[in-house]
């Protein structure tokens, strides 16, 4: 068991964005929100495919924290505007990963 801000929890709480249960992916998401690091980024990327517009904000969230940047994704967005967004943060990533330590993580 481990406690909400414990970063440790982080790889359980990406396993745990598979559960399908919303609220869980939620609580899960919410965590990460505070909790993720840098190498976690291509994943919170990942989930902002998220069937909950809940879970995809607060992975977007994440992102911001992480980058300081906002690629305009929302959560509750048509499925062709959030799309766009994923691929502006896929783009900023792979343009950008260089400049993150992460094996200092």
């Amino acid at each position: 068991h481990v406690k909400a801000g414990d970063p440790s929890a982080v790889p359980a709480w990406f396993s745990a964005l598979k559960n399908p249960v919303w609220q869980i992916r939620l609580d899960c998401a919410r965590g990460l929100a505070l909790l993720a690091k840098p190498e976690d980024i291509p994943q919170l990327i990942e989930g902002l495919s998220d069937a909950s517009a809940a879970v995809r904000t607060e992975l977007d969230a994440a992102l911001r924290r992480l980058s300081s940047l906002d690629f305009g994704f929302q959560g509750n967005a048509v499925e062709g505007a959030r799309r766009e967004a994923v691929d502006r943060w896929k783009a900023w990533w792979r343009d950008n990963a260089y400049r993150f330590d992460l094996k200092a993580q």
